[in-house]
């Protein structure tokens, strides 16, 4: 069982998104953060130079009770989360939030909003975790399924007119009109399909998603 305190304390569910997780990914790293998480006394090889010569040297505050290890060859103390993004985690009580954000395709600037955290914090954790599935998954399948703060291309946004997707292309920007002084030059796009063309989607600007 994963610590009491990754779902506790304030901040917004992802419930609402649940439809754009993957969840192979979510249940994958689930599993690898009970594994880091676990209280078992018995010492795994050294994440330093993967020798197996380690010796359990406490069990863990009060406060955690996560156990520490030695290793008896490169003389280092490490624990379980040594070597991953769980390492100084300060945002215990939103981790699972964050691992089911990972594969959302969004960019970070809106993830962070609905995490409330930090843009530059978690621009830090989503690299940290794609190195972390390498190491688990050496094949980088899983790995290949973060998709948060990736822009999708053109073709993959739906028309906000049609709702067909696989037909925007860039058609210029918005021109500016006449007593707008607090205008911003916004990317345009047509829709080959219904011949409609917008410099939004929905609720998101399509100008934030693509280059």
């Amino acid at each position: 069982m994963l610590p009491s305190f990754v779902r506790k304390g304030k901040g917004p569910s992802v419930d609402l998104m649940v439809t754009t997780e993957d969840k192979e990914l979510s249940a994958f790293l689930t599993v690898a953060i009970e594994e880091a998480f676990s209280l078992n006394p018995e010492p795994p090889a050294c994440p330093h130079c993967r020798s197996g010569r380690t010796i359990l040297c406490h069990k863990g505050t009060v406060s955690n009770g996560i156990p520490c290890f030695t290793c008896r060859d490169c003389k280092r103390s490490y624990s379980r989360r040594t070597g991953t993004p769980l390492q100084g985690f300060r945002e215990r009580h939103k981790l699972l939030d964050v691992v089911a954000m990972l594969s959302q395709q969004m960019p970070v600037i809106e993830a962070a909003r609905r995490l409330e955290v930090s843009r530059h914090m978690l621009s830090r954790w989503v690299p940290a975790f794609r190195q972390w599935l390498l190491k688990l998954d050496p094949s980088g399948h899983m790995e290949a399924k973060v998709k948060l703060g990736l822009r999708p291309s053109i073709r993959q946004l739906p028309c906000p007119h049609c709702g067909r997707r696989g037909h925007l292309r860039p058609w210029g920007y918005s021109p500016r009109q006449s007593g707008q002084d607090d205008w911003i030059q916004r990317r345009q796009f047509t829709c080959d399909a219904c011949g409609r063309s917008s410099s939004t989607m929905g609720h998101e600007e399509i100008a934030a998603k693509v280059s």
